[in-house]
């Protein structure tokens, strides 16, 4: 069970492409493909470099996994 600290840490969290993309399990180029065509969250720049949310991610996972349908 995650207590409050756990929380604000994981939201706290920010990754690269490789990792974003690794997360859905694509190509670099392929999520950079899908973020363009807003598929995927919006990354955020962080001093030179782009990083997204690690808990946006997890949220869009989510939302994906609800929304399909079951065989």
């Amino acid at each position: 069970m995650d207590t409050e600290i756990d929380h604000i840490a994981k939201s706290d969290r920010f990754v690269n492409d490789t990792t974003a993309a690794a997360l859905f399990d694509i190509s670099r180029s392929g999520w950079w493909s899908g973020v363009k065509k807003k598929q995927f969250p919006q990354p955020v720049k962080i001093g030179g470099s782009t990083r997204w949310s690690l808990n946006e991610l997890n949220a869009h996972m989510q939302r994906l996994l609800t929304g399909r349908v079951s065989a």
